[in-house]
């Protein structure tokens, strides 16, 4: 069934994540053509080009549009009897109320907690990846800009900063706020579940 809250919901995170890929792309290009600051392994460490970088984007976003479209689309949460959001959380995953612990190191044991853990990746995918992506222009911006006015500080335009900046340590600058948002945003994914839950079952009572 198609919701329209949901519908909209889709076409903004898919539209949001390809403007921002897009941006990725082109700002790399005007930064560095040769992809000689690329933080990207199929770059950096395999050595591939413009073709790969371009192709593995295009397949990761059809990806996530796929994740998007069954998390605010298909995705249908299920009738629940649980007393708190870890009972909840537990009982979708692995059918019992009694081990929310098994959600920091098991995958689901049912049908139903894997479709709950693709909608999660989806509902992820929106905030992790575009922050990530945000990071990664930020980071090409900061070095473009400088390299325009070196007179914002010369100490800037150094290869030590280009280095720390523009290769691989900028994944690690990517991937703090991503882990930060990332446990958030699966604390409001299943948060927002078990209230909605609550209050669907209070009113059939």
């Amino acid at each position: 069934m198609l919701h329209k809250k949901g519908y909209t919901a889709f076409v903004l995170a898919t539209t949001v994540t390809l403007a921002l890929t897009f941006s990725d792309l082109f700002i790399t290009f005007i930064v560095t053509p040769d992809l000689t600051w690329e933080a990207n392994p199929l770059v950096s460490v395999l050595g591939f080009g413009w073709g790969a970088l371009i192709g593995v984007n295009i397949k990761g976003n059809i990806i996530f549009a796929c994740l998007f479209y069954f998390c605010f689309v298909k995705y249908e949460r299920p009738d629940i009897h649980a007393n708190n959001l870890r009972e909840y959380m537990s009982i979708i995953l692995y059918n019992r109320p009694d081990k929310f612990i098994w959600c920091f190191y098991k995958f689901p044991s049912n049908k139903e907690g894997w479709r709950a853990l693709a909608a999660t990746t989806g509902y992820l995918c929106v905030f992790m990846v575009n922050t990530g992506r945000v990071v990664f222009i930020t980071n090409w911006l900061i070095i473009y800009t400088n390299s325009l006015h070196p007179w914002i500080d010369g100490g800037l335009r150094s290869h030590w900063f280009h280095y720390t900046l523009g290769t691989i340590p900028a994944l690690a600058l990517a991937a703090i706020p991503c882990v930060i948002i990332g446990v958030i945003t699966i604390f409001l994914w299943f948060n927002a579940g078990y209230k909605m839950n609550k209050k669907r079952r209070a009113e059939s009572s």
